[in-house]
Order: structure tokens, then sequence, then C-alpha cells
């Protein structure tokens, strides 16, 4: 063999020996990473439903959909199985206003409550109030791709004069 031809073997050769070192390197890596997750896994499925149990009270629809993901967590049910639970829980939270802020300190109003009660508060603040916890409640609800339009229907809002500036 030629030196030349002998010296791109040489060159393969510790490309190669480079190569499997980083596959055994990353090897190492996934099986760690999958032990963590599986022990993430059964952490989560051996305590969530004794902290789920406990807040679980009362006979309304989350508390129901409540058990329902603490059996599904208990049985080992499939992760698509528990990512529909948890959905049909988002949906209970939301149909039941669970989890949402009052806006510093005060009851929560509706939005036309302004109009119906008489408020101390001027109509565009209480417009342009109600307006901010809608985009808020969507700010929770989807996904993080509309953050960006999120916030620039929130600065909208707040800069809006009266009505007529919100659209």
């Amino acid at each position: 063999m030629s030196s030349a031809q002998e010296e791109k073997l040489m060159t393969l050769q510790d490309q190669v020996k480079k190569l499997q070192t980083q596959k055994d390197t990353l090897l190492k890596e996934l099986d760690s990473v999958e032990e963590r997750s599986e022990k993430t896994s059964r952490l989560y499925r051996k305590y969530f439903p004794v902290i789920i149990d406990s807040v679980a009270t009362g006979d309304d629809l989350f508390a129901k959909t409540c058990k329902k993901l603490s059996i599904a967590l208990k049985k080992g049910e499939s992760d698509g199985k528990i990512e529909y639970i948890f959905e049909q829980l988002k949906t209970a939270m939301l149909k039941e206003d669970i989890g949402s802020l009052p806006v510093q300190g005060k009851k929560k109003k509706g939005l036309f409550s302004s109009l119906i009660k008489g408020s101390s508060e001027s109509f565009i603040d209480e417009y342009k109030q109600n307006y901010q916890e809608v985009v808020n409640n969507l700010r929770s609800t989807l996904e993080k791709k509309y953050t960006g339009k999120l916030d620039n229907i929130a600065a909208r809002i707040t800069a809006a004069g009266d009505t007529d500036d919100i659209s």
C-alpha cells in the first residue's frame, strides 16, 4: 500500500474510534436520562394519587376528574390515557372557574357588571380590565407560539383611550 492510502486508513480508523467513543458516551447519557425519567415517573405515580385523593373532595366535575386521574395513576395507565385525563381536568377547571386569580384582591366582576350595577370606576377602565382578564385566561390555555400576539393585544388594550381604540 502507498503511504497516502495508509495515512487515509489511519485517519479513518481514528475517526471510527472517536465516533465509537462518542456513541458509548451518548448511550450512557441516554441510559442515565431514561433512568431519571423512570424514577420521576414512579415518584409521580406513587405520590400524586395520595395528594389528589386528599384534595379532591366533593361531587363536582373537577373532583370526579381528579379521582379519575388518581385511579389512572394508581393503575399505571398509559401516558396517552393520563394526558387525556389531564385535558379533561383542564376543561373541568375552566368550566368551574377553578384557578383563576382575582385581580388585586377584588371580587371578580362580569364583563357588563359596570353597566348593570354602576361602578365608581370609569367604564373604559372596567372594559380594559375585563379584556385584560380574557387575554390572561387565553395566555394560560393557548400554546406558547401565541404569546407574541397576546402581548400585542394586551399592549393595545392598555394603551386604549376608549372602546373604539380596541380592535
